[in-house]
């Protein structure tokens, strides 16, 4: 069903960029129209048709890389999402040729990209020996661009999807790779929380991190 000037009430849950494969229970918006797409929209200007703190959960697969602009998006679905809702992010991981050849993706993502919505000291989704440099000794990087945005989300934790010849190695030795190789993991995966001026920061444990059903089906099926 596609709905573009009907008022939209009720709704709490966003698959943003859903395509063809829309999260279960979820509202799907997209830049084009299809069987899956509640509602087609300009993501990469327009805002998103819900009020402030109304949403609870978001999803995104391998939509953002698609995405002119795409700060303009991650500001307006933290403007939607509600303090300390969760938000999942799927994309490519930017170092695999297929990604770097691909010629629709404007962007591109390590675990280093969402240190730039956040302005935290440090972080507990990732060893400090990979992200604590002399020349950038904090996580966050909100402000390395003198950015005054509003948008904070905190990192509650990252994955990584391995191509199948790395998959039996060790954690360690994983990380050696995919620091040191192309063509070692095809996709990364981050657990967001939405952080809020005036609003207490809930802490969320492992246990109470959201995990969509779309992902819970693609690690079943080794992915």
């Amino acid at each position: 069903m596609f709905l573009k000037s009907k008022k939209l009430v009720g709704i709490n849950k966003i698959d943003i960029g859903c395509g063809n494969f829309k999260e279960d229970g979820y509202f799907g918006l997209d830049a084009f129209k299809g069987p899956q797409v509640d509602y087609v929209i300009d993501l990469s200007k327009e805002k998103l048709p819900f009020k402030d703190d109304s949403i609870v959960h978001a999803v995104t697969f391998h939509a953002l890389e698609h995405i002119n602009n795409y700060k303009n998006l991650i500001d307006e679905i933290w403007r939607v999402l509600k303090p300390n809702a969760q938000f999942f992010v799927s994309v490519p991981y930017f170092n695999n040729y297929i990604n770097i050849a691909n010629i629709y993706h404007v962007n591109h993502f390590n675990e280093h990209s969402f240190r730039f919505f956040s302005s935290e000291e440090s972080t507990k989704c990732l060893p400090e020996r990979i992200w604590k440099f002399k020349f950038a000794p904090t996580w966050g990087l909100k402000g390395s661009a003198n950015s005054s945005s509003e948008t904070e989300f905190r990192c509650l934790k990252i994955e990584f999807d391995y191509y199948p010849e790395y998959k039996s190695l060790t954690d360690s030795e994983k990380e050696i790779a995919r620091l040191t190789k192309p063509n070692v993991v095809h996709n990364i995966c981050f657990y967001l929380q939405t952080i809020k001026k005036n609003n207490d920061i809930i802490d969320i444990t492992p246990d109470n991190i959201v995990i969509p059903k779309r992902r819970i089906d693609q690690l079943k099926n080794n992915w």
